[in-house]
């Protein structure tokens, strides 16, 4: 049992809770409530400051030290783990194989067991030793006569006049057109044959004989310039080279070494792209073909496979592979059996999430959200943990309901591997098939931090002050009422980029449309990729879409709205009116006022960012870093301005009698009731109350706020920008194109968007969602569904259902 008491950490108001050992524990609750806060600024910070302790000396010297977390004690707490899939988009330098964990397995592989071999003809490229040539002989024929033989041009014999220098070298017999010849007995003055070999020794293969085998194997090699041949009776015949390299065509390799086979290393990097696979405007590398990798490690091979051909493979195609690779020669033994399971394990566990579509080098930027997040519990979900407490942020988040099943069963499996999970959650799923509830609320920001149930999902239907269970008890239907009359429809034709199959989509405007699909189905590529970007481009905006036929109906549209499914920039120097977009109408009203005219102050003056009126003991943060080095993550009020973030003088001019520092300490509500007839401010703030965030203050860190506050906030700032048609005298609708908006939401702060999408959709606009999650589903007027599966196996419109 993990027993937490007094945890205060951000908005948490003395929590006190306990978690069941061994049980999948899922905390829900409104966003903002205090989720992530219990799990990772309380229970996993505390968890990093004990290991760091426990380190002492040199290790805590080197870590920074973790600060002293905001709670009061906590027994029973295992080693954690934190599963934040989500938190940080993939970058264009990471691949399937790197943020799964697969490839520095793969590297310990091919650097441990690849076989280099010529790319031109296939011969090995090793480095032999007499000795080791001697064993292959034997290996090849025993009982069997051998001919060592050296090639006459290597030898240093001449074109013309070879015969005296042959016989002068102490030569006897040669070589050629399979025949062997006494040059005792040649007398035929002819031009050195093609071919022609000096014979070193002739001996009949024993071990007995193994001794004179690496005498003329040392002989050979001396004579042939590091490269001889051995002919067995029967036909067969072996190359040896002291150095790696073909002996016909001069094709070397330097060493196995694992960073030959990372692009982000040196030794690996295409020298031409510098690892990057991209040449200018992302055309692929013509030199690696876009994987980043050095064509030089090509000559390596694993089971007949090479690094490229490996990372253009699917994880399907990847797990077939390793499971057929027979343990014989140089791979036997427990490092081959343990290094080769786990790979396998690996790539079982990527198609068991449903990801057995995806090449193992396909770039991290170029994966869906849904797909990122399970890449990366991969990663994590492998590492065969024991005895843990795992905690897990929003795992479901952004999938289809059939991926969605594949997560939570590796959740599942992580608890009976006997450790201890706990997720924050906020699908009715979790919430009815966890072991042990935990709900924060009742609301999100300064509105939440309680614990407001701690139980089994039965006990949690009968919690009164559950703001939960009502939904989970029965789901309010959303009504469809006030639909505006048929307007016309955008429709796009031919869509053909990435996975999708010739597929054409009809928007209708005026109405609620919904995308949905497993993820990797093509829902993004159509319609954020394809459709959004081809309308922005007929809206004379700088768009690339993919490739598609045509677009008809753009002309029904006045504006396109594109909201990407992405968390907010957590800059320290970003803060909800800054990110809302309202900040600069305040700072011109600031700059109006009679103390800012007197003083000949202009807008800039009110900007925390710049030198002039800001605090500079903080530089406009209104907070310090009480110790940057030991306790980095530790602030406190800033002592000059008090979190007011800006210099005494600056202060002393009002807007509507407050000064700056007044003005980001109100609430969206009060700054709402305060700036209702401004309306620059007030359209963004009335955007952001209607989507239930109301409470949170303006000058509140956009780096503090929850997944769910994050995506609302964002929302808020695309919806409060207003209609840019409404200003001339023909006034068209919008299209309101956007992904996953109900990600990280809680039920009833889903029926807010969609109350507000509604309206938007009977003011005659079009709305199109991509969205998986169940309530978004029901209150949609069009349900589009695409796949059957993810990558080659989607791309299609499997079913449209109007409401």
């Amino acid at each position: 049992m993990v027993r937490v008491r007094g945890a205060r950490a951000h908005n948490l108001k003395d929590v006190d809770v306990e978690l069941p050992a061994g049980k999948l524990v899922v905390c829900i609750g409104p966003s903002g409530a205090g989720k992530s806060s219990l799990l990772f600024d309380v229970i996993h910070r505390e968890g990093m400051r004990r290991f760091v302790e426990a380190q002492g000396g040199p290790l805590a010297w080197l870590m920074g030290g973790t600060g002293a977390t905001d709670v009061d004690e906590i027994e029973g707490l295992p080693p954690t783990l934190a599963l934040r899939a989500s938190a940080t988009p993939a970058g264009a330098r990471s691949t399937v194989s790197t943020l799964s964990g697969a490839a520095p397995l793969l590297r310990r592989l091919f650097a441990a067991f690849g076989e280099a071999v010529c790319p031109e003809c296939g011969a090995p490229l090793r480095a032999w030793s007499p000795g080791e040539a001697a064993d292959a002989m034997l290996a090849a024929g025993e009982g069997k006569r051998a001919a060592v033989l050296v090639d006459a041009r290597r030898f240093g014999l001449p074109e013309e006049g070879w015969l005296e220098q042959a016989r002068a070298a102490g030569v006897a017999r040669m070589r050629w057109g399979g025949e062997e010849f006494d040059l005792e007995r040649w007398i035929e003055p002819r031009p050195l044959p093609d071919g022609a070999r000096v014979v070193v020794d002739r001996v009949r293969l024993s071990e007995d004989r193994r001794a004179r085998l690496a005498d003329s194997a040392e002989s050979a090699f001396r004579l042939g310039r590091g490269v001889f041949f051995a002919e067995i009776e029967g036909g067969r015949e072996l190359r040896f080279c002291a150095e790696a390299k073909c002996p016909e065509h001069g094709v070397g390799f330097a060493g196995l070494r694992q960073t030959v086979f990372n692009f982000n290393h040196p030794d690996g990097a295409c020298p031409d792209c510098g690892g990057s696979g991209s040449a200018a405007d992302g055309v692929p590398c013509p030199r690696c073909g876009g994987s980043g990798v050095d064509p030089k490690c090509d000559c390596v091979r694993v089971g007949g496979r090479n690094w490229r051909e490996l990372d253009a493979s699917t994880v399907g195609e990847a797990e077939e592979w390793i499971r057929a690779l027979p343990a014989s020669g140089v791979r036997s033994g427990r490092v081959w059996e343990t290094l080769s399971a786990t790979i396998a394990e690996r790539f079982a566990l990527l198609r068991e999430l449903g990801l057995a579509h995806l090449d193992l080098g396909r770039r991290g930027d170029a994966l869906s959200g849904g797909e990122t997040l399970r890449v990366r519990l991969a990663a994590q979900l492998g590492a065969r943990l024991g005895g843990m407490l795992v905690l897990a942020e929003e795992p479901l988040a952004g999938l289809h309901p059939r991926d969605a099943a594949a997560v939570w069963s590796q959740l599942l499996r992580l608890r009976d591997a006997g450790n201890t999970v706990f997720a924050a959650e906020h699908s009715a799923r979790a919430a009815r098939d966890a072991d042990w509830v935990v709900e924060l609320g009742p609301g999100g920001g300064a509105r939440g931090g309680e614990l407001l149930f701690a139980g089994t999902p039965a006990e949690l239907l009968e919690c009164e002050r559950s703001v939960t269970a009502p939904w989970l008890r029965r789901p309010p239907a959303v009504a469809r009422a006030g639909a505006a009359p048929e307007l016309g429809s955008v429709v796009l034709r031919g869509a053909t980029g990435r996975n999708l199959k010739n597929v054409d989509l009809e928007i209708p405007l005026g109405r609620l449309v919904c995308v949905s699909g497993v993820s990797g189905s093509g829902k993004s590529s159509l319609v954020d990729g394809t459709f959004a970007a081809a309308l922005l481009r007929a809206k004379g905006q700088d768009a690339r879409p993919l490739p598609f036929a045509s677009l008809e109906g753009a002309e029904r549209v006045g504006f396109v709205r594109l909201l990407r499914q992405g968390e907010l920039a957590a800059a320290q120097r970003s803060v909800v009116a800054t990110a809302l977009g309202v900040w600069d109408d305040v700072r011109d009203l600031l700059a109006r006022s009679p103390e800012a005219k007197l003083r000949g102050w202009g807008p800039g003056r009110f900007s925390f960012n710049v030198r002039g009126g800001r605090c500079e003991r903080c530089q406009g943060l209104g907070r310090l870093q009480l110790d940057p080095e030991a306790l980095p993550d530790l602030w406190g009020e800033c002592p000059d301005c008090r979190g007011a973030r800006f210099g005494a003088d600056t202060l002393e001019a009002r807007v509507k009698g407050m000064n700056a520092g007044e003005l980001l300490k109100l609430d969206a509500e009060a700054a709402l009731r305060l700036f209702r007839n401004v309306p620059a401010i007030a359209r963004p703030l009335e955007a952001l109350c209607e989507t239930g965030l109301g409470y949170v203050s303006l000058g509140q860190p956009a780096g503090t706020l929850s997944a769910g506050e994050a995506q609302r906030l964002r929302l808020a700032a695309l919806l409060g920008r207003g209609n840019p048609a409404g200003r001339s005298r023909v006034s068209l609708p919008g299209a309101y194109v956007l992904d996953e908006p109900a990600r990280g939401l809680h039920f009833g702060e889903i029926e807010k968007l969609i109350r507000l999408f509604r309206r938007l959709a009977e003011a005659g606009n079009a709305v199109v969602v991509v969205e998986h999650r169940e309530e978004m589903l029901a209150a949609a007027d069009v349900r589009i569904e695409m796949g059957p599966g993810g990558g080659p196996f989607g791309g299609r419109i499997l079913s449209v259902e109007k409401a």
